[in-house]
């Protein structure tokens, strides 16, 4: 039995001292809370840019902390792949909009299931949100 896309990875939301840690680059604090093995990949420069947006957000919302950014894990290695999520939560018309990218040494065929999984984030909030796919 072949698993389906959407069940080869998923997004693990990480909290505010996990983002605080990763946008020090302090990759030691931020694996502290996180069941999966983190990489040097988080805290490179682009990575960092992203987690100090996400700690401002987060910070002054809380509640978008199940919305934002996190880590995309092969469900199958444990591997994190990448980082995936919607960049806040539904606006009024209950539209959101994903970001994601994969690790340099990425793995091919990961850029629709990390979709999928991001696709799910509305079923797992009480607020209702659209999602497009291309």
């Amino acid at each position: 039995m072949v698993d389906s896309p959407e069940q080869a990875v998923r997004i693990l939301q990480l909290d505010l001292a996990t983002l605080r840690a990763l946008a020090a680059g302090d990759l030691v604090e931020a694996q502290r809370d996180v069941p999966a093995r983190l990489t040097t990949y988080l805290v490179e420069p682009d990575s960092r840019h992203l987690w100090q947006m996400r700690v401002g957000q987060v910070a002054d919302d809380p509640d978008s902390g199940a919305w934002v950014t996190g880590v995309v894990v092969d469900v199958r290695t444990g591997r994190v792949v990448g980082r995936a999520g919607f960049h806040g939560p539904p606006d009024d018309a209950g539209m959101v909009e994903v970001g994601y990218s994969t690790r340099p040494s990425g793995v091919a065929g990961m850029r629709r299931p990390r979709c999928g999984g991001c696709s799910r984030g509305p079923q797992r909030n009480p607020t209702s949100a659209s999602c497009a796919r291309r």
